[in-house]
């Protein structure tokens, strides 16, 4: 058992992109959005959520860590956050095959451009 430790540590580990969300997280954004949850009870579990992460990432030795990327909605929050020109009350949804196939409509959604963007 203990050889079957020290190759454990040798294996070179990386996390490239997001982390698996936890439920609770997930959870509590969707209460969030219903207006069920504070932005700032939201902030503090995307926070205790982070630090969780960050400790198992320090568990596994891994020398470069990443937040999870907790804090966004989806994956193109970033780039429609940063500038102007969409249309933030409109989407189009978009078809969405997981893996039954048969999960429906996708959470993520199509932005509607509305003007120049800048």
């Amino acid at each position: 058992m203990d050889s079957s430790r020290e190759i454990v540590r040798s294996l070179r580990t990386d996390q490239v992109g997001s982390l698996l969300r936890p439920t609770a997280l997930l959870e509590a954004r969707e209460s969030w959005r219903a207006g069920g949850l504070t932005e700032a009870a939201l902030t503090q579990l995307e926070d205790d959520s982070i630090l969780a992460a960050l400790q198992g990432q320090a568990n596994s030795h891994q020398e470069v860590f990443v937040d999870g990327e907790f804090r966004r909605a989806g994956f193109m929050t970033g780039f429609p956050d940063s500038v102007q020109g969409f249309l933030r009350d409109a989407s189009a949804p978009i078809a969405w095959k997981g893996e039954t196939g048969s999960e429906g409509p996708s959470p993520n959604t199509q932005l509607v451009v509305g003007g120049r963007l800048v």
